[in-house]
């Protein structure tokens, strides 16, 4: 029998901990629309923006065993969704030499590859800064941010004005993207600051 689409979060995580395949399904539908929409912003490739949100989810699949049902996990796929396309631009400069996709970022080609087992304290920042907004600001950026909903839909649930969802929002990506050029990652580049402003355009 299917899942239907409102089981909570964390029941749908207990499940795949436990290796059900259709908790996994409905995990997928609930989140792959919005990380492809965050990769193709910077990738403009249907096909490769695809592949990467296909290895994100291959990735939680993989490591299912370790999921902490006390956390979120739409921040852990958005941060593993930025990691690899970070790597995919990387390789695209070294395997094609086009330093114009990135005009300043020539020295990219010599740059390591982003370590996945950083993903977690570079998610533990971002989640630093999404904990000092205010309790509104918060759920604001996780409704429309992480879980893709639309203005209407988060003003709706949270029982705002659009307008006051759309500044809100703008409030909390702005003191998230200053707490991170004053915290920054322990892998940072030029680069991975670039694909981190557009994630949170």
């Amino acid at each position: 029998m299917p899942f239907v689409t409102n089981h909570t979060e964390q029941y749908l995580l207990q499940k795949i901990k436990e290796g059900e395949e259709a908790a996994f399904s409905a995990l997928y539908e609930r989140y792959h629309a919005v990380l492809y929409r965050n990769v193709i912003k910077l990738l403009h490739s249907p096909a490769e923006a695809q592949d990467i949100v296909q290895e994100v989810f291959i990735a939680l699949w993989e490591q299912r065993s370790s999921l902490d049902l006390s956390r979120p996990v739409n921040g852990w796929l958005f941060t593993l969704s930025y990691h690899r396309t970070i790597n995919h631009l990387r390789k695209k400069l070294r395997e094609e030499s086009k330093t114009q996709l990135i005009a300043d970022l020539s020295y990219a080609e010599t740059q390591p590859f982003v370590d996945e087992r950083l993903v977690e304290s570079q998610w533990q920042l971002m989640q630093e800064a999404v904990d000092q907004l205010s309790p509104q600001k918060k759920k604001v950026f996780q409704l429309c941010k992480l879980e893709g909903m639309s203005y209407e839909n988060a003003a709706r649930e949270l029982g705002l004005s659009r307008h006051t969802v759309g500044e809100y929002l703008q409030e909390a990506m702005a003191f998230i993207r200053e707490y991170v050029r004053r915290h920054p990652f322990h892998s940072s580049s030029s680069l991975a600051v670039m694909v981190l402003e557009i994630f949170l355009k």
